[in-house]
């Protein structure tokens, strides 16, 4: 009988830590990569998929900033060819869907001239 019970605890155990992996917090936002939703303060904000792998990446090189070069070929996966601007028009809609002030972003930051980053505290 205490055999059964001990069985049934450890896939629980494993199910959780499996969840962890699947979901990355920074300051005030949770993004759970298996649903692909976005929750600031937790509230569920609707982004588009390539807005949603862009915060995925920045939050997990929290703390550091990323270059607009480095988005465009980690999230678009190939070398742009174009517009680098592409990546300031979908940060903008992020911003939109996830701060309270676009103007006063907490969330989604920009290093001047450089790219931009998550705060990891």
């Amino acid at each position: 009988h205490n055999n059964e019970s001990a069985k049934n605890i450890v896939p629980k155990v494993q199910e959780s830590e499996d969840k962890k992996e699947n979901i990355i917090k920074t300051k005030n936002m949770v993004i759970d990569l298996v649903k692909y939703e976005v929750h600031v303060d937790g509230k569920l904000k609707e982004v588009s998929k390539k807005e949603f792998e862009v915060l995925k990446f920045l939050a997990q090189q929290a703390g550091q900033v990323v270059t607009r070069e480095t988005l465009l070929e980690k999230v678009w996966g190939y070398e742009y060819i174009g517009d680098i601007r592409t990546v300031d028009v979908i940060v903008s809609r992020i911003r939109k869907a996830i701060e309270k002030d676009t103007k006063n972003p907490q969330i989604l930051i920009t290093k001047s001239g450089i790219g931009y980053y998550i705060p990891n505290e």
